[in-house]
């Protein structure tokens, strides 16, 4: 029961994070994207946005499930009532949340930093982050 009810809010927190971003999204711009609809003639600046782009829904998505497990830590040490084995679960999963955190934080950061050095290899024309 209590672990259905902890996957219930998980997919509660989850879904209510990303539905906003979904709802909110610009339309599609058929001018953005490889030239002629195909990928023949992609350009470096091009693989470039694309990854980085890629860099970034994933950073946004782990940092918005890491909040929401943040909050459900919060409400799992709140609701403990002294049980130390709630307790316990809470820290772990402050702990997964934070380690999650991290994990986005660094992939923002290292694709930044490829992308920085090889617009610096390049000598410039490579968008950065």
């Amino acid at each position: 029961m209590k672990k259905t009810l902890f996957s219930v809010l998980c997919a509660i927190v989850i879904f209510s994070a990303i539905v906003p971003v979904a709802v909110f999204a610009d339309p599609i711009d058929p001018s953005i994207g490889p030239p002629n609809g195909t990928i023949d003639n992609l350009t470096a600046n091009d693989v470039v946005r694309i990854i980085l782009n890629a860099r970034n829904w994933f950073a946004g998505i782990v940092l918005i499930i890491a909040v929401g497990t943040v909050l459900v830590s919060a409400f799992i040490f709140m609701t403990a009532g002294g049980d130390d084995k709630k307790v316990d679960v809470a820290k772990k999963t402050l702990k997964y949340a934070v380690i999650g955190i991290v994990v986005a934080l660094l992939a923002y950061g290292i694709v930044g930093l490829i992308s920085n050095t090889l617009n610096d290899l390049r000598g410039g024309g490579v968008p950065g982050p």
